[in-house]
């Protein structure tokens, strides 16, 4: 029974995330929403309610972008736009932000590039937003510099990295949103890039399994003294 248990939560675990299809590029970071950015003003609070509302510091957060690899000029690989705000009918980059265990999704604009910072590192911009009453808004972006040898090439995937093993730098990422009148903008650490991490209902499953285990063998052991005596 535990080899079965243990079984099932391994693949809760492989089935959280959706598998990225043959023709995608999928990049996920995770983290933690925080309180300070490299930018500005910032609103701890989710002010327009995209997330259940209140303040969210230290809420954790999964940020995945999808890139379709189609959409890419095979002659400039390492930049990349689209969308409605560039008059383009196609899209190359989706992205979807979860917090509090509500998605985001945004599939209307994008763009990303990577830049040379001159000392060995290489920075990756990517940027989904959707373009609506002249507003580049609700939308999601990522500022990360990899300390590695790393592709700049946007159709190749990023390695799992950490920021705890010094991986990357400039771990930023943020959602920025706007109804005419109220901002919002949420910083968010990036502290872990295409490195699998338990969803929190999986560890669950798993406790609740051997919680079962323990109990039934400690039921059992009860009953076997009780006919003994």
């Amino acid at each position: 029974m535990l080899k079965w248990i243990i079984a099932l939560a391994s693949v809760a675990l492989l089935v959280g995330a959706r598998p990225a299809m043959a023709n995608e590029i999928v990049n996920t970071f995770r983290g933690t929403v925080i309180a300070s950015d490299n930018i500005g003003d910032v609103t701890t609070n989710d002010i327009l309610n995209y997330f259940t509302g209140g303040n969210l510091i230290g809420a954790p957060f999964t940020l995945t972008f999808t890139l379709d690899p189609t959409i890419v000029d095979p002659g400039n690989p390492s930049f990349v736009d689209g969308g409605t705000f560039y008059g383009f009918p196609s899209n190359p980059i989706s992205a979807a932000l979860t917090i509090n265990g509500i998605r985001f999704d945004v599939a209307d604009s994008s763009d990303a590039f990577y830049g040379d910072g001159g000392f060995g590192a290489n920075e990756k911009i990517l940027q989904a937003f959707i373009f609506s009453n002249q507003l580049q808004a609700p939308g999601v972006t990522v500022d990360l510099t990899t300390t590695g040898d790393t592709s700049t090439d946007l159709t190749t995937q990023l390695p799992t990295m950490l920021l705890s093993n010094d991986d990357f730098v400039n771990n930023f990422a943020g959602f920025y949103s706007s109804n005419g009148t109220d901002n919002e903008f949420l910083t968010l650490d990036v502290q872990a890039v295409n490195s699998p991490v338990p969803e929190p209902g999986t560890m669950s499953l798993l406790g609740t399994g051997l919680a079962c285990i323990v109990g039934r063998k400690f039921r059992a052991k009860r009953n076997l003294r009780s006919s003994v005596k």
